[in-house]
């Protein structure tokens, strides 16, 4: 994609309002040049700890930028069908590239916004998940197409821990993992120790999975890994290709 010409305070992002729900609008999305061009769509589920984080980056990954503090496979329906219908009254949203945050009710209730969002003909991209009390399992007919990272800290609650460890163990097992590669990493880029394992399938880092030792229930760790945004903003439904059919680039 051509690099972005620098952001003045007249780009600054604009309040709109659809249907029942209001969101932002990306940097720069008024500019003649970018009239044709298609936005991401980041969805920041509970407690709205994606947003906040998110505007360090924005200018880096311009975004539509919805708060939606739903956790239900109903409210994963409402929201897609809220997308095509936004699509359809000419607002820019890439389909491809439809991201969702949540932590703690907003992680557990990403898999199922997920759940009802293919149930509307659509899927995210990619998910940050933080935590969650139950919802392990996204089933292997999302998770084929939908990235995910997972994080949690070690000494949060036992069943949140469990949760995330059952998750990891669900992906290993799904069908179409069985090609993928598997990885580990440890650093300190966060303020903790921090473990992660990666699941590549193709080139594409579909899953990652951190652990974090001697990490609470908190969510702002996360996102002091630059990597993060980096990550979500590169994951795409149908990926960039190049002219080497084997090399994938990410958006």
């Amino acid at each position: 994609m051509k690099a972005q010409a620098a952001f003045d305070p007249s780009d600054a992002p604009k309040s709109h309002s659809f249907g029942s729900l209001a969101f932002q609008g990306p940097w720069g999305y008024d500019r003649p040049e970018n009239a044709g061009r298609l936005y991401p769509l980041l969805v920041s589920g509970f407690w709205n700890e994606g947003q906040d984080h998110y505007a360090g980056v924005a200018q880096a990954h311009p975004a539509f930028v919805l708060s939606y503090q739903k956790d239900g496979e109903a409210d994963g329906r409402f929201l897609g069908h809220w997308i095509t219908n936004a699509i359809a009254a000419s607002y820019r949203i890439d389909l491809d590239r439809v991201y969702l945050t949540g932590f703690s009710r907003g992680g557990s209730g990403s898999f199922p916004l997920a759940r009802g969002m293919a149930e509307a003909g659509h899927h995210f991209a990619a998910i940050i998940r933080g935590a969650g009390q139950s919802q392990p399992d996204l089933g292997d007919a999302i998770a084929e197409k939908t990235a995910v990272w997972y994080h949690i800290g070690l000494t949060d609650g036992p069943t949140r821990v469990a949760i995330a460890r059952e998750a990891l163990g669900l992906n290993r097992c799904y069908a179409f993992n069985r090609e993928a590669v598997e990885s580990q990493t440890s650093d300190t880029l966060t303020g903790y120790t921090r473990t992660t394992v990666t699941l590549t399938r193709a080139g594409r880092p579909m899953f990652r999975y951190s652990e974090y030792a001697g990490m609470g229930h908190i969510s702002a760790p996360l996102y002091k890994d630059p990597a993060l945004f980096a990550w979500l903003f590169d994951c795409a439904l149908t990926p960039v290709q190049t002219n080497a059919p084997t090399e994938v680039v990410f958006r």
